[in-house]
């Protein structure tokens, strides 16, 4: 135990009976104060309830135990079993089937001591789309693994599914998640959550004052009613900032760095760039950072006219349709939106069918009518 804790903790306090819903244990008291917020409350300073003696003449033995009683039915025995021998170091798994009952035990002890195990488990087994199921099951979202996967995994989500559930979480809650430095969108992203959130619950202005306004795309700035929004002075500030270059505004870097998706000449190289290829594109990761980016378009790096987007191997799709600029002029600098062949603008979801044509570059056989997209030198998609 460390100092801290032992410096609250009566020494003469050696067992405790625990009672979860008739069900006893008997378990040694410094070790369920230290992982046990729940208990501390309980074993702080306090006086024994009652002294438990041995017979025996030749060795009497006096131990000092406090019983505690839990009456909830929603805990699960051997779920409550399972973390209490996990306390004391006896190896656990998660399984689909004990998932939620341990998960939801943890959560009325009020221990984090599973949390980084949890996070594993959903990592490997729960897919985004049946995340926000598991959330409403025995209070599992209030665990702080429910906000580290949520924060990790926010943009793999379907946007009308996420914007549903954040509409069942407290005001303090998503400015907690949304507030969060290692949240991995970019502002932009929390700006639309942010305001999803605001305009759909009264009296929650509190939400947009997440929003790190220095650090939104000045597109994004620009063509947004942000004013309309914000605390006055934060707009001030960030105006100042995104229209005067006044450094001296510029709020502090969340974790997450964005991908910045560019567009070119397919037959050029570009310093500090590479193309795009078949691999990175048929990775999960990949489909939905290209959906974030376009929320606020795409750096053109020089002036040409194109059609088709490409990767470095094969032209990009969805269903039957080709993507790309439509012939149109595109000026270096400029930031452009990619549009479904014709003159669709895609929305949000329609990157859930985004693909590449694969072995199919002949049919683009006009150089120039081939656009490459591009990324820094250093990108990964894993």
């Amino acid at each position: 135990m460390s100092d801290s804790l032992s410096s609250h903790f009566n020494k003469d306090l050696q067992q405790v009976q625990l009672i979860v819903n008739g069900n006893s244990y008997e378990l040694l008291a410094d070790v369920l104060f230290k992982h046990f917020t729940l208990f501390k409350t309980e074993l702080e300073n306090i006086q024994p309830s009652y002294p438990v003696s041995s017979n025996e003449e030749s060795s009497f033995h006096l131990v000092h135990k406090k019983v505690i009683k839990i009456d909830n039915t929603d805990l699960n025995a051997d779920a409550v079993e399972q973390v209490l021998e996990f306390m004391y170091g006896i190896p656990f798994t998660f399984t689909k089937d004990n998932f939620n009952d341990v998960m939801f035990a943890c959560t009325i002890f009020q221990t984090t001591m599973l949390d980084e195990k949890s996070y594993d488990y959903m990592c490997e087994s729960t897919k985004p789309q049946n995340f926000f199921d598991l959330c409403f099951v025995k209070s599992v979202y209030k665990s702080i693994t429910f906000e580290k996967y949520l924060k990790e995994h926010i943009l793999e989500f379907k946007k009308d599914d996420l914007f549903t559930f954040i509409l069942t979480l407290s005001l303090d809650k998503i400015c907690e998640i949304l507030s969060a430095d290692d949240i991995k969108c970019s502002e932009d992203f929390v700006f639309d959550l942010a305001l999803h959130y605001h305009t759909s619950i009264n009296g929650s202005e509190k939400v947009m004052s997440c929003v790190r306004l220095t650090r939104l795309s000045k597109h994004y700035f620009v063509n947004k009613s942000v004013a309309k929004y914000v605390d006055d002075d934060a707009y001030c500030k960030a105006l100042e900032f995104h229209l005067l270059i006044k450094s001296s505004n510029k709020e502090n870097e969340r974790v997450y760095k964005p991908v910045h998706f560019c567009v070119g000449k397919y037959d050029c190289k570009y310093e500090g760039y590479r193309m795009t290829t078949s691999d990175d594109c048929d990775k999960l990761t990949f489909k939905y950072l290209f959906r974030d980016a376009h929320t606020y378009g795409l750096l053109s790096l020089d002036d040409f006219v194109g059609n088709v987007l490409c990767n470095q191997n094969d032209p990009f799709r969805m269903n039957e349709s080709w993507i790309g600029l439509n012939s149109e002029l595109v000026r270096k600098n400029e930031i452009v939106k990619i549009k479904r062949f014709g003159t669709w603008d895609m929305k949000f979801d329609d990157f859930d069918i985004l693909t590449t044509f694969h072995n199919k570059m002949v049919r683009v056989h006009k150089i120039e009518q081939r656009i490459g997209l591009f990324v820094p030198l250093d990108t990964k998609f894993d």
